[in-house]
């Protein structure tokens, strides 16, 4: 979930202020503890202290010696005195026994001092009463035996006033055995300096101080030193202090983020409407303006209001220049388009068959226009043109100068008819005005159809290759480029093309690279031609499969120029043995790739033709091997099929037509195959050619690309 600013400073002002409380809370409490704790040891000393100067007085002495040595005197007569755990029972038990304090006439002591009094008003109380005046901390006064390790009661503060019984009530008499977990106490070997040392009884901490008559030792003072008074305090302190630290908690929390947002996050907020703001005009495609934060402070963010100001702007001027250039760029896409259009236009088409010359080419450009170009065209009935160039560069300079030169090589070839002339001249032609330095790389031939024999001059271009029963290069003749030095005589070399087919290129092929920056080369070349592939253009998509494959996703940096020549008449022969069906499609295919120069019509009904004919065999010869056989070629202007079968002799021309009736009478199958070939054809004959039905068609081609 994604947190707002606002929310994020909220959060971190409240850690910030929960961590700050915290601190002050542990610090306070500690510190407070710590006070409570001196005062209540400095209270302590001085109520002891005070206490020690009482008893100085003479007359207090006295009282105690008397308590004292009434005490002493029945703690000697019964010194194993039980200790009974229950508190009702031992006071029954000390106020029979020690039952004296309550009268004490006949004690020595003044009849009408004491008359009277018992033990609530007795010296006892009377001491405890002056001492509390002095400190109500003092707990009792108790008498140490030291041959017993033991402390004597002598009077208790608690008993004394009347409170209720507790654990820790001293009755007069009891006593107290000194044992190990006493072990804070110290018996002062000097007597002469009071000690203030803590003493623990009964598991509670206390001040005691011992009170001499001159050097004879009386008693000991005990006074409290519980903490649990301090941690009463505590508690409430703890209360009032987390309440208070509560409400500053909140109220810091408040100031910080009111602070935060004047100073900070109402800034940020602007800056991030802005920014939202410019976001959607460009997102949506409004016009954009410089959006104005209004943010005022002069610290980072007022600094940082102007940057995306201007930034803002610097978007805005950016996005006019590449609209802009957009534009720009869409107007030369456009005109490049039309500047392609009309370069291909210029190219001849990649298919090309009229019976005697079968041509397939493909022009791939690495760029909308390029330098390369192939042509073909007749000189005269006799002898045929190719041409396949590569001008130097790339782009629009290329495909302009590309235009030139091949309207010069055509224009040359067709006036002189002679390749090393037409070199000569258009050399010398591209000389002219050419500033840019462009030059052009040429294979020009000229096929006599007679003969096969070709003538042919190789202006520094790539050596072709011969498709036979083996593919070769053939080591033409090298000579300079065209456009490159004036008066350069060229070299003419000549070959024979009968039976082999004849592949041109641009050095866009050869020198293709893949990933690893290895060249396709000329042996994957001769590897792909080799691959015995059945036509012309199964030949020629080979090769482009295979470079595919070879270059990947790497990007075409030349030019690419295939042609692929045959020189001959356009001929089919084929041989089914055992046929089905399915032959049928393949000799379709195989004649309408053959015979492609053919007008369309006439193919489509040739089709028909072969569907019936080669149907006809199969379904009706009689042959323990059947073999069907499939022929065709130009002669003359008209194209001839022949189809043979090996069974019995049947001459099916002797068959009466049929035709499908309107009327209501039955029809027998079979027979309709011939008719329907009849009315397509302009002939058709059987005759017996030793053991095989011979039925030959023919279909005057008036109409030929």
């Amino acid at each position: 979930m994604r947190l707002k600013i606002r929310t994020k400073v909220f959060l971190i002002g409240a850690l910030i202020t929960i961590a700050l409380m915290t601190l002050a809370f542990v610090l306070s409490v500690v510190i407070y503890k710590n006070n409570a704790r001196d005062k209540l040891l400095a209270d302590v000393n001085a109520s002891v202290e005070d206490i020690d100067k009482f008893f100085i007085d003479e007359a207090q002495q006295e009282e105690l010696e008397f308590i004292r040595d009434y005490l002493l005197k029945i703690y000697n007569s019964d010194p194993t005195t039980s200790q009974s755990s229950d508190l009702s029972e031992r006071h029954a038990y000390f106020q029979d026994k020690y039952g004296g304090l309550y009268n004490t006439n006949g004690i020595g002591l003044s009849a009408d001092k004491l008359a009277r009094q018992t033990y609530y008003r007795g010296i006892s109380s009377q001491i405890m009463y002056s001492v509390s005046r002095i400190s109500s901390k003092c707990s009792f006064l108790a008498h140490k035996i030291s041959e017993s390790n033991r402390y004597l009661y002598l009077v208790d503060y608690n008993y004394i006033l009347g409170n209720n019984y507790n654990e820790l009530t001293r009755f007069p008499g009891d006593y107290y055995q000194l044992t190990e977990k006493d072990n804070s106490y110290r018996d002062e070997t000097d007597k002469t300096e009071k000690s203030y040392e803590d003493f623990i009884i009964d598991g509670q901490t206390m001040k005691y101080t011992d009170i001499y008559s001159g050097e004879n030792y009386l008693c000991t003072v005990f006074v409290e030193y519980n903490e649990n008074g301090i941690n009463a305090m505590m508690r409430n302190f703890i209360v009032t202090e987390i309440i208070a630290l509560s409400a500053a908690a909140v109220f810091m929390v408040a100031i910080f983020v009111l602070l935060s947002h004047f100073a900070f996050t109402k800034n940020v907020s602007k800056l991030n409407s802005s920014a939202q703001e410019f976001t959607r005009k460009a997102s949506s495609g409004e016009t954009l303006t410089v959006i104005n934060p209004k943010v005022k402070s002069r610290d980072e963010l007022g600094e940082l209001s102007a940057s995306f100001m201007g930034l803002e702007k610097e978007i805005i001027d950016y996005t006019e220049r590449v609209s802009a250039e957009a534009k720009e760029k869409e107007r030369l896409n456009a005109e490049l388009s039309i500047a392609s259009h009309i370069q291909s236009e210029e190219l001849p088409a990649n298919r090309f068959s009229d019976g005697k010359v079968k041509i397939v080419a493909d022009y791939i450009s690495a760029k909308e226009v390029g330098g390369d170009f192939y042509d073909y065209f007749y000189i005269d009935k006799n002898r045929f043109a190719l041409v396949v160039a590569d001008v130097s560069g790339k782009g629009v300079p290329a495909a302009l100068f590309m235009m030139k030169s091949k309207a010069l090589i055509k224009n040359k070839l067709i006036e002189t008819g002679d390749v090393v002339k037409t070199a000569f001249i258009v050399n010398n032609e591209l000389m002219i005005n050419n500033k840019s330095g462009l030059f052009v790389t040429a294979f020009i031939g000229v096929v006599d159809i007679g003969t096969k024999k070709m003538e042919c001059v190789s202006a520094g271009h790539e050596k072709p290759f011969l498709i036979g029963e083996k593919v070769e290069k053939l080591e033409v003749d090298s000579n300079f480029i065209l456009g490159g030095q004036r008066n350069f005589v060229y070299k003419k070399d000549e070959f024979d093309l009968t039976g082999k087919k004849l592949f041109l290129y641009t050095d866009g092929l050869n020198e293709a690279i893949d990933g690893s920056m290895e060249e396709f080369g000329y042996d994957r070349i001769k590897k792909s031609l080799g691959a015995n592939e059945s036509s012309n253009v199964s030949i020629l998509e080979k090769v482009k499969r295979d470079l595919k494959e070879f270059v990947g996703d790497n990007e075409a940096f030349d030019d690419i120029t295939l042609m692929i020549a045959d020189i001959g008449e356009s001929r089919v022969d084929m041989e089914f043995i055992e046929p089905d069906f399915s032959v049928i499609e393949e000799a379709t295919d195989a004649f309408n790739a053959e015979f492609s120069f053919v007008d369309k019509n006439v193919l489509s009904m040739l089709d028909v033709v072969i569907d019936e004919l080669i149907n006809n065999f199969i379904s009706y010869e009689k042959s323990d091997s059947l073999k069907v056989g499939f022929s065709a070629h130009e002669e003359d202007g008209a194209l001839i099929m022949e189809f043979t079968g090996n069974g019995e002799k049947f001459n099916p021309l002797s068959v009466k037509d049929k035709y499908i009736s309107t009327g209501q009478e039955k029809v027998k199958p079979g027979g309709f195959g011939i008719t329907i070939t009849k009315s397509l054809v302009d002939e058709i004959r059987y005759a017996r050619k030793g053991n095989k039905n011979v039925i030959t068609v023919i279909k005057y081609n008036k109409n030929t690309k």
